[in-house]
């Protein structure tokens, strides 16, 4: 059972948490009895499972974390400044489409462990995963089960104003989530909030509310023990959003494009290769060693141009279905630079 199931009428005054099978100790002046809580059952008609970056369904996306010993400096970059105690709350990585930030995110979102707070990916024409219906109270779901006094609060907010889930997104944000978390008196675990792929919510509007809402925040609550990390592409309109300068004052910008990949993308390719070998050794028995040879992987690194997305799509190509693998990697070498053909 969870700790503060079914509390209700509760100030919390402490941070020290004990939990008993039938009570609930908040440091030293407050027990709760434990009976059955209704938060999740308010918030589950309205939250989007999916777009957790540990999924299911992202699995079957093929979502991962970066390939070991790639991408090891813009990763850096982001844990430092996550590590970080300073008003840049927010981190925009930003890069053209096919650069690897949703793997990027991934990664960081896995590093995070216990320290990640929530996430939401968006992914274009997926549902609910493409608009920001549910961002929020699938935020405030993760965060409630990450910080379990929130449960507490955020249920005593949607049964003191049923309507919350309807009303706009600066109000979902501040009374949903800000208003509890700031009436927990205590220090609290810094967490990590990742959103990926805005660029992927077909709600642009709104998408640059949640963008200016999060400048907001921070500028008059900046004891929220948050640091949120959103990636896209650096379409206008978030641009425009980031630019703003409530929000750009809260925000470290990072450019992808300012972390070269060729090495990296080099590094994936080798070690992808080593794995097709492996699982298709009698077809490659008499293939001549290495393979491919130094000079095919730096011809794909070049016709890669930077971009993770034409080599993965390349070594499913070439390691999964039907028809042989060296045929198959001859024929991507004889068509132009690009992943249409694959």
């Amino acid at each position: 059972m969870s700790m503060f199931q079914s509390a209700s009428d509760v100030h919390i005054e402490g941070s020290t948490f004990n939990n008993t099978r039938d009570q609930t100790n908040i440091g030293r002046d407050l027990i709760i009895h434990n009976s059955n809580n209704a938060l999740f059952d308010l918030l589950k008609g309205h939250i989007v499972p999916d777009a957790a970056y540990n999924s299911k369904a992202r699995q079957a996306e093929y979502a991962t974390t970066c390939q070991p010993e790639t991408r090891e400096r813009v990763l850096r970059d982001l844990q430092d400044w996550a590590r970080r105690d300073d008003d840049e709350a927010v981190c925009w990585l930003y890069g053209p489409a096919g650069s690897g930030k949703s793997t990027i995110a991934h990664t960081i979102a896995e590093q995070c462990g216990d320290k990640l707070g929530a996430s939401f990916f968006f992914s274009r024409g997926k549902g609910s995963r493409s608009v920001t219906t549910g961002l929020l109270p699938t935020l405030a779901y993760q965060l409630a089960t990450r910080v379990p006094p929130l449960q507490v609060l955020m249920r005593r907010a949607l049964q003191s104003d049923p309507l919350i889930l309807s009303q706009t997104l600066n109000d979902q944000f501040r009374k949903l989530i800000v208003g509890p978390i700031l009436a927990i008196n205590g220090p609290l675990p810094r967490m990590v909030v990742v959103i990926d792929a805005l660029d992927e919510c077909s709600d642009e509007d709104l998408l640059v509310e949640v963008v200016r809402l999060l400048g907001d925040a921070f500028a008059t609550a900046r004891q929220l023990p948050f640091r949120f990390l959103l990636t896209s592409r650096p379409e206008e309109h978030i641009r425009n959003a980031f630019a703003r300068p409530m929000t750009r004052s809260k925000t470290y910008s990072v450019a992808l494009q300012d972390f070269p990949a060729r090495d990296d993308i080099r590094t994936y390719l080798h070690s992808q290769f080593v794995n097709i070998c492996s699982d298709h050794e009698v077809y490659l028995r008499e293939v001549p060693k290495p393979w491919p040879s130094s000079a095919v992987l730096e011809e794909l690194v070049e016709k890669s141009e930077g971009l993770f997305i034409y080599v993965s799509t390349l070594v499913k190509y070439v390691g999964q279905g039907d028809g042989l693998p060296g045929e198959k990697l001859e024929a991507v070498r004889r068509i132009n630079p690009g992943i249409d053909p694959l």
